[in-house]
């Protein structure tokens, strides 16, 4: 329920102008027969037991403002300056009257409502469920409700942080998704409705694997903001990834890199897959370098074993490891056929196996990038 001041001028006996009330004079000369009310824009909804009622009127004119349970009066100013206090309805739409009168009787009055609302908003969040544990960092939903029986809620003052950090993803363009620190506001990651904010989280939203905690808090159109509400839940890791990133080379160049990105939520050993392409686009593969968190490990062999097919390694002999986190690991430094056609082509990283400390090893799903010549 949201109230909008309506100003009602009513004048009783006649009207000259927009706002003047006519008096009647037995006087044969010049008699007053005009006054002037203009009442200030007044603030509803509100949460104020009472609300002053403020603007101008004829100089020293008495001034009569009436709510639905209380009812001040008071002469303006010299200058025609007013202002009335006047009590309100708890947690109801008040009818406001104004009246004016001057010393020849003129009068003129206006008419509002103010809209009183003092209790705060509800705020829910419903998903994930209280205890719950994510079956990974991505693919579940969190959901945020909230309601206001008064004066409604002002979705713009929604608030929905996080303990933990969130986002910081590397995709594919070879950036970093937005990162939102530990503590401050993931708003921007909901769809907001009237009366519920949702959001899927994916891949490039993602949540720090383990123990986290919501928190999320509103504020209705009066300025009651509501209890902070906390929700805990655990977030499973996602399985280790690795990510291609787009590039591009003209036919002929040299020196071209295609960064792969490995995000992983614990320390590996070792890292090797097959990076297969198109021969007629890419001519050769080069050299492998390792960057990043991949620079520890000391080994980055690499084979063709097959026509568009070369097979790299990614070890320490030392005893180095990849230590958790997100962004690009290697560095494949490849040379474009000289008679290569503009347009794009598919590069694949397949038969990917990790290493984990304890000397096993396990797969990790195919991934593919876009390799483009202008």
């Amino acid at each position: 329920m949201v109230a909008k001041a309506q100003v009602i001028r009513v004048i009783l006996v006649g009207l000259v102008g927009s706002v003047a009330a006519l008096a009647c004079s037995s006087s044969s000369g010049p008699s007053d027969t005009t006054i002037v009310l203009d009442v200030d824009e007044v603030t509803t909804p509100t949460n104020a037991a009472s609300q002053a009622i403020t603007g101008t009127t004829d100089p020293n004119a008495t001034v009569t403002v009436t709510s639905p349970i209380d009812t001040v009066s008071g002469p303006a100013s010299g200058s025609g300056a007013f202002s009335l206090t006047v009590l309100l309805v708890a947690n109801s739409l008040n009818d406001v009257d104004v009246e004016a009168v001057d010393a020849a009787g003129n009068r003129a009055t206006d008419a509002f409502e103010i809209l009183h609302d003092n209790v705060k908003p509800s705020v829910a969040i419903p998903a994930p469920g209280s205890g719950a544990t994510t079956a990974a960092q991505s693919d579940f939903d969190i959901d945020v409700t909230y309601s206001d029986g008064g004066s409604g809620v002002d979705l713009a003052t929604l608030e929905i942080t996080d303990s933990d950090q969130v986002g910081g993803v590397y995709l594919q363009d070879g950036t970093f998704s937005t990162v939102y620190a530990a503590g401050s506001s993931i708003t921007p990651m909901f769809q907001a409705g009237a009366a519920a904010a949702n959001t899927t989280v994916s891949d490039s939203l993602i949540f720090v694997a383990g123990s986290n905690q919501l928190f999320a808090q509103i504020t209705d159109r009066a300025s009651n903001q509501s209890d902070l509400v906390t929700r805990s839940f655990t977030v499973g890791a996602d399985p280790t990834t690795l990510v291609v990133t787009n590039s591009s080379g003209a036919p002929g160049s040299t020196g071209i890199a295609i960064d792969i990105g490995l995000a992983n939520a614990d320390s590996i050993a070792g890292l090797q897959f097959d990076f297969t392409f198109d021969t007629n686009i890419i001519a050769t593969v080069d050299s492998v370098t390792a960057t990043g968190r991949g620079s520890s490990l000391d080994s980055t062999p690499f084979s063709q074993i097959a026509s568009g097919q070369v097979r790299v390694l990614l070890f320490d002999s030392g005893g180095g490891l990849i230590i958790p986190g997100q962004g690009p690991v290697i560095t494949l430094w490849i040379t474009v056929d000289g008679a290569a056609s503009a347009g794009s082509s598919t590069v694949n990283l397949v038969s990917i196996t990790v290493s984990d400390l304890a000397g096993g090893s396990s797969g990790a799903p195919p991934t593919l990038g876009t390799f483009v010549v202008p």
